[in-house]
């Protein structure tokens, strides 16, 4: 079942359109490593970008660039596969910015990874509150919605 989950999930990323970048593009222009860090991200190498933006962090000066490299930070370690790191961070970046619909579906992507479908449902939905035309919280929730319903099956 986890093998279906994340092969759902991989297969949403990489349906992504370029107006629906998971990776918030807030930092670019700040300290060099931030922005190279997200541009390492967006080109997909992902282990980069985390190091990167780890290195950068400690000079993300306002709230608002904290919770955009948090939150990129999210997307490269969900990318990944480090889901648990991955909530971590999209949970920090909500707490500085609670209207970041890419973080809700950064950590909607993490949680549904894991199997955490009822909690992605609501992360997804709560994003949608704040991006209600962003069409990769719609599909992610498509795809949540129906696992969500799936019934449990008991080996005999």
């Amino acid at each position: 079942m986890r093998f279906f989950l994340l092969v759902l999930v991989l297969l949403i990323a990489s349906e992504a359109r370029p107006e629906d970048d998971v990776i918030s593009k807030t930092v670019l222009g700040l300290h060099p490593d931030l922005a190279k860090g997200t541009q390492a991200m967006q080109t997909g190498d992902f282990e980069e970008g985390i190091r990167l933006i780890l290195r950068g962090l400690k000079y993300a000066g306002s709230a608002r660039d904290r919770a955009a490299a948090y939150s990129n930070l999210c997307a490269g370690y969900a990318r990944t596969g480090h889901f648990d790191t991955a909530i971590e961070y999209c949970s920090q970046s909500l707490e500085l910015r609670p209207d970041n619909w890419r973080a809700y579906h950064n950590r909607t992507y993490a949680l549904l990874s894991q199997g955490r479908i009822e909690e992605a449902i609501h992360d997804a939905r709560t994003g949608l509150e704040i991006a209600p035309d962003a069409s990769l919280l719609h599909q992610i929730l498509g795809i949540a919605e129906r696992l969500g319903s799936r019934p449990n099956v008991i080996p005999d």
